[in-house]
């Protein structure tokens, strides 16, 4: 009887895993400074968001990181609905706010290195309404000497 219990259990534990939207894949695809004060930066950040599920995904919205080089950079939240088609992606723009030193940490670290090469991550979750939260992960490189002209 007991056997009976733990495998019903396990068969309803299952079927419930299996009804949970596939996990997202996010990336950032642009950035462009918006606005440059004194005390804070705002960026409009575009981040896409690739729907590998064979059902549309419908957020509310999304809230997120961004670091560079290892170190806190840039944070933003959004309530814009979207829908994302099923086996398919959307470009969302969103905001984002940095601050004057971590903006200046960024640049100075960054010349000092040597390198031409800046880290980032960008992570966080997507609103899938009922509670549901989707985190999101992302990782990659912007060559520096390329965007300042450099070979």
């Amino acid at each position: 009887m007991l056997r009976a219990l733990l495998l019903g259990l396990a068969l309803l534990l299952s079927g419930c895993a299996s009804l949970a939207p596939p996990k997202p894949e996010v990336s950032l695809a642009g950035v462009e400074l918006v606005q440059a004060g004194l005390f804070e930066q705002r960026f409009a950040l575009k981040l896409r968001v690739l729907n590998t599920g064979s059902a549309a995904l419908a957020l509310q919205g999304l809230a997120f990181e961004v670091e560079m080089n290892g170190r806190p950079f840039a944070r933003g939240v959004s309530a814009d609905p979207v829908t994302v088609p099923a086996l398919g992606e959307a470009v969302l723009t969103v905001n984002a706010v940095s601050n004057l030193a971590s903006l200046l940490r960024q640049i100075h670290e960054t010349k000092n290195s040597g390198g031409h090469t800046l880290t980032y991550r960008l992570h966080g979750s997507l609103d899938a309404g009922l509670l549901l939260r989707l985190p999101f992960e992302h990782q990659g490189e912007i060559d520096m000497s390329r965007l300042l002209g450099g070979k």
